[in-house]
C-alpha cells in the first residue's frame, strides 16, 4: 500500500508509521519540518509540489493541527483552529485536483466534539454535540471539532470514500501519553481521584485503534462520522485507582478542582482536558461487527504497563 500522514510527527503518526513501515507499506509524511527521507516540506495551507503525492494513493490520512496539549490562550486557540482547518481544506483542495484519487481519506477528529455527560451515552447517531457547553473553552473546543469535520467537504472530493475519526483518549506506552502522565502522577502520589473523579473518561487501546483503521480500510461500506472508543468508558477514580493496582502503588492523594486548576496552569493544559466527562460509544463500529481486543481498562492496562516497562 501507498499511504500518506498528513502532519504524521505526533503520537498517533508515529504509531502508524511505524506499523506501516513494519508490514512492508510505503509511507509519506506531511511535515513543516522534514529531516527524514520520507518526509515532504508543505505549509499546511497551500496547494505546493507535495500534492504530487496524492496521486493513486491507497489512504490518506489526515493528522495535522496544533497539540491541545497547550494553555487555551487566546493566541493558542487560534492556532489550535488555524491549523486544524487550514490544512484540512488545503487537502480536500488539492485531492480535487488529483487524476487518480486516492481510494480513503481518513480524518481525524475529537470525541469532544460531544457534550459534557455523565448520565447516558453518545454514539454517532444519537450524540448530544457540545457548542452551547459552559466554560468557553469546553464549547470552543467541540465547535473546532464541527469545523474541523465539516471542511473535509469544504470542496467536493466524490471519487474519494471518506471516514472522519473521532478520537478518544489515545492510550499507548509512549512518553509523553496520556498513559504515560498518568502513570508518572500516580508513582509522584498525585494519582487519586479528581475534582471527585465521577467524570467518564472515553479511550482506546492503541492496538485497537490500530486494528479499527485497518476494518475501515477493508470495509468500504463505512463512511462518514465513526467514534475510535472502547465500549466501555469508565470513571476518573476507577481508572485511576486500576493503573494504580497494576503499577502497585497502594496510594495516592485526591486532587481537588483548585488544585488540578494550579496543576494544568503550570503543565500549560486547559482544564477542560481533565474535568469533562466522556462516555462515548462506537456504535457504527460494533454494528458494522468490529471486535475490541481490549475493550476493559483492567486488561488494558496490564498490556500497557508490561509494554512500558520494557520501554524504560
Amino acid at each position: 500500500m501507498r499511504i500518506l500522514l498528513a502532519g504524521g510527527t505526533g503520537q498517533i503518526g508515529q504509531i502508524l508509521e511505524k506499523e506501516y513501515v513494519n508490514r512492508g507499506y510505503k509511507v509519506f509524511i506531511l511535515t513543516r519540518t522534514p529531516v527524514k527521507e520520507n518526509h515532504i516540506l508543505w505549509d499546511g495551507k497551500s496547494v505546493g509540489k507535495w500534492s504530487e503525492k496524492l496521486e493513486g494513493l491507497d489512504l490518506i490520512i489526515n493528522l495535522a493541527g496544533q497539540s491541545v496539549k497547550c494553555s487555551y490562550t487566546k493566541k493558542n486557540l487560534k492556532t489550535l483552529y488555524d491549523s486544524r482547518i487550514d490544512s484540512t481544506k488545503v487537502l480536500a483542495l488539492a485531492l480535487q485536483k488529483t487524476k487518480q484519487s486516492p481510494k480513503l481519506w481518513i480524518q481525524m477528529s475529537a470525541a469532544t466534539i460531544y457534550s459534557h455527560l455523565f448520565e447516558g451515552f453518545n454514539d454517532e447517531f444519537e450524540g448530544n454535540m457540545g457548542f452551547l457547553e459552559l466554560p468557553k473553552n469546553w464549547g470552543f473546543i467541540s465547535k473546532l471539532a464541527r469545523d474541523w469535520e465539516e471542511a473535509v467537504n469544504f470542496v467536493s472530493t466524490n471519487k474519494t470514500r471518506k471516514v472522519i475519526v473521532r478520537m478518544s483518549f489515545l492510550m499507548s506506552p509512549q512518553k509523553g501519553g496520556f498513559f504515560s502522565i498518568c502513570s508518572k502522577l500516580s508513582h509522584l502520589g498525585l494519582g487519586g481521584s479528581l475534582a471527585g473523579g465521577k467524570q467518564f473518561i472515553s479511550w482506546i487501546h492503541d492496538k485497537d485503534f490500530i486494528s479499527a483503521i485497518d476494518y475501515i480500510i477493508k470495509n468500504e461500506d463505512l463512511k462518514g462520522p465513526v467514534n475510535f472508543s472502547t465500549p466501555h468508558p469508565i470513571s476518573q477514580k476507577d481508572f485511576m485507582k486500576i493503573l494504580r493496582k497494576e503499577w502497585k502503588i497502594p496510594f495516592s492523594l485526591p486532587v481537588t478542582r483548585t488544585m488540578a486548576k494550579i496543576g494544568a496552569f503550570v503543565l500549560k493544559l486547559d482544564t477542560q482536558l481533565i474535568l469533562r466527562s466522556s462516555k462515548v460509544i462506537p456504535r457504527k463500529l460494533l454494528n458494522h461487527g468490529f471486535s475490541f481486543q481490549y475493550p476493559h481498562w483492567k486488561e488494558a492496562v496490564q498490556d500497557l504497563v508490561t509494554r512500558y516497562k520494557q520501554k524504560i
